[in-house]
């Protein structure tokens, strides 16, 4: 069977400058998947993504959202290989099997229990020598079934989800953890995967943004038992 894949991403400059626009151009097996990068974009992540399953979600058999700081090291058959190999529904990197709904509403926290997944990161900023510029975070298991998983990268598998949608209560702090609350509740089935990725996020303590204070704030009056 031939499946069809797209690969979404979007950012605030200009595509070429990004990570995942880089990727597609190094990772030679990606030359003939189609990709979109929305560059430029002022509006929130979950409502891009929206927009984009309901255009695409007919056409493609995965659509994966991917942030525009990543980098995928698998080629597309490997990938392939691994998301086709499981039934899940909604497939990432990194997550969580069990979730205490609390502050501080990060995803590594709240779910640290029982968490699933591994990351590579690199830090272009740090400018001594005693910490590293490039390391792994080990979750735990780099596969598993989880309720929620890190909006680095998304994979979701159109012909399964029917009316899901990412939830656009949040513009881009929580709403990944928000969209697999969604996604659990109506019966998806959530899973990590052994997706080899790295990750060059601006490193800094969310918890000190107002942004994701207010966002934060929000996610813990909608989800957190009354």
């Amino acid at each position: 069977m031939i499946f069809k894949h797209l690969f979404v991403s979007a950012s605030a400059d200009s595509k070429k400058d990004t990570l995942i626009y880089k990727c597609h151009q190094i990772n030679q097996s990606f030359n003939k998947i189609d990709q979109i990068i929305i560059d430029h974009n002022n509006i929130g992540l979950p409502k891009v993504y929206n927009n984009i399953l309901k255009e695409y979600k007919n056409k493609y058999d995965f659509i994966h959202f991917v942030h525009d700081d990543v980098f995928i090291y698998d080629d597309m058959d490997s990938l392939e290989n691994i998301i086709t190999s499981y039934n899940y529904d909604i497939i990432g990197v990194a997550g969580s099997g069990r979730i205490a709904i609390k502050h501080p509403a990060l995803w590594h926290i709240m779910g640290k229990d029982r968490m699933y997944g591994a990351v590579e990161h690199r830090n272009n900023q740090i400018q001594n020598d005693f910490q590293p510029k490039q390391y792994t975070v080990v979750y735990g298991p780099t596969s598993g079934e989880v309720i929620i998983l890190d909006g680095v990268y998304i994979c979701v598998r159109t012909k399964n989800i029917n009316e899901w949608k990412f939830n656009e209560n949040f513009n881009f702090h929580h709403y990944d953890i928000a969209s697999c609350i969604d996604a659990f509740k109506i019966g998806l089935k959530l899973g990590v995967l052994p997706i080899h990725i790295r990750h060059e996020p601006i490193i800094y303590d969310p918890t000190k943004n107002e942004n994701w204070i207010q966002s934060n704030k929000k996610f813990l009056e909608l989800y957190a038992t009354k």
